[in-house]
Parts: structure tokens; C-alpha cells; sequence
């Protein structure tokens, strides 16, 4: 069940029993945001984040063991930085950390775990859970169950398909002005006039185009189904809460 929390979420005010939005409260039991406090405080923070006038990606790591929150970062758009002296923690094999993070939406579609996340959830062992959390609360998790013996095979499989995946984005978010270019850079006189295209090529791939309101749907729907059919190649199970 989708459960849509339109309004902001002031994460500085929860009380007992009810959960502050500006403008609205409503019964911690009547939403889907499942889990103990400490996880439940964690996704509206995350959240929170998302649904800032100015939308950041926030995480959030929880020591399983203590049930406790160990930090609450505030990253950029869609980008957050562990900083060294948590790091050390997540590199910790004997460390149970659950880590919770947003994820932005696009089109109205939030995507599941990139091929990113699943690098970084098996090259820190400490992390045993990770959230990704979109703004209407939808949860994606993965969860190791076992430690890969063959772990340098799987991460070079890893970057093979995060390059696969990333053309097919490339190619939606560049739409007809990617193609353009492409012909454009083909009939180029010059390597200055090449330069000046491929500059041009490459910002298209990072920003996208702002006159093309691309579909992602399907795209997003081979990857959920990657992680669905393959999670557990990598020692890894996947289960999702839309």
C-alpha cells in the first residue's frame, strides 16, 4: 500500500503518540511506516529530506545492537557522504548497522536500489540492512544473508551491468537532442568543434534535457526485476514495501 505524505514532515517535533506535518498530524499506527522508533524517525527524517523545498538526499545509521541512532546526515540532490569516522564503522565486519537512505523521485517514480547501492552495501560489511526510502514512504531493502566467497567476480558483474543500465538512461534522458549531437559530432569539422559536442554530450548525460519529460518506468521495472531475480547471487535478499 502506497501511503502519500504530501505534506512536509518536521522531523523535530514527535511526540508519543502522534507525528507533526506542518499543517496536519496524524497516528504513528496509521501509517506505513513500520518498525521501532528508531527506524520509524529514521525514514521521516529521510523523508523529510525529500520533501524539502529545496529536495536533498538524507541518510541515516542505526547500531543494531544497541537499537540506537549513531548519525543523521544531510546530503545534496542525490548524493550523501558518509563522513571518515562513520565509515570506519560500516567497513567493520563485526559491526550490525541498518543504513537508511532517500531516494528521489522521477516522473513520479521512485527507483529502486542502484547498482551503486549494492556496491557500497557489499563493500561494508558493517552494513548488514539498507533502506532506500522515497518521499511517499515507499521502502526498498536489502539484506545480507551470507558473505560472497567470490565477491571480486561479482563486483566486476556488478560494473558490467550499472554500464548496460546506465546507456539505457543516457539514451532516455538525452531523448531526440542526444541524437542530434551524436550526428552533429559525426559531420564536426574540427576537434575543437568535436570538444565543444562531446562537453555538450556529457552535460546531457549528467543533467538530462530539460525540454524532454522522459518515461522511466520501464527501465526502473527491468532493474526492480534485476534485484528480484538476482539479489541473492550477491549474497543479498531483496523485498520491497510500495
Amino acid at each position: 500500500m502506497k501511503v502519500s505524505l504530501s505534506n512536509k514532515i518536521n522531523t523535530s517535533i514527535i511526540e508519543n503518540k502522534k507525528i507533526s506535518f506542518k499543517g496536519n498530524s496524524i497516528n504513528k499506527d496509521s501509517i506505513a511506516l513500520s518498525g521501532d522508533s528508531t527506524i520509524r524517525n529514521a525514514k521521516l527524517f529521510v523523508i523529510n529530506g525529500l520533501q524539502s523545498d529545496n529536495p536533498i538526499e538524507c541518510a541515516v545509521l542505526i547500531d543494531n545492537k544497541k537499537n540506537k541512532t549513531i548519525c543523521q546526515l544531510s546530503g545534496e540532490s542525490n548524493f550523501v557522504k558518509i563522513p571518515p569516522k562513520y565509515l570506519l564503522l560500516t567497513l567493520n565486519p563485526f559491526s550490525d548497522i541498518t543504513y537508511l537512505h532517500g531516494h528521489p523521485s522521477r516522473n513520479n517514480i521512485t527507483p529502486t536500489f542502484s547498482f551503486g547501492d549494492m556496491r557500497m552495501f557489499l563493500l561494508n560489511p558493517g552494513i548488514k540492512t539498507m533502506y532506500a526510502i522515497g518521499e511517499n514512504g515507499e521502502e526498498y531493502i536489502f539484506e545480507k544473508e551470507r558473505r560472497p566467497k567470490n565477491k571480486k567476480e561479482l563486483l566486476k558483474e556488478l560494473s558490467t551491468k550499472e554500464q548496460e543500465f546506465n546507456q539505457e538512461i543516457w539514451a532516455i534522458k538525452g531523448g531526440a537532442r542526444l541524437q542530434e549531437l551524436i550526428e552533429k559530432a559525426n559531420s564536426a569539422n574540427s576537434d575543437e568543434e568535436r570538444g565543444e559536442i562531446a562537453t555538450e554530450i556529457g552535460m546531457l548525460a549528467l543533467y538530462g534535457d530539460e525540454n524532454n519529460n522522459a518515461d522511466y518506468t520501464d527501465v526502473y521495472a527491468r532493474l526492480d526485476k534485476y534485484w528480484i531475480e538476482h539479489a541473492k547471487d550477491y549474497g543479498v535478499k531483496y523485498s520491497k514495501k510500495i
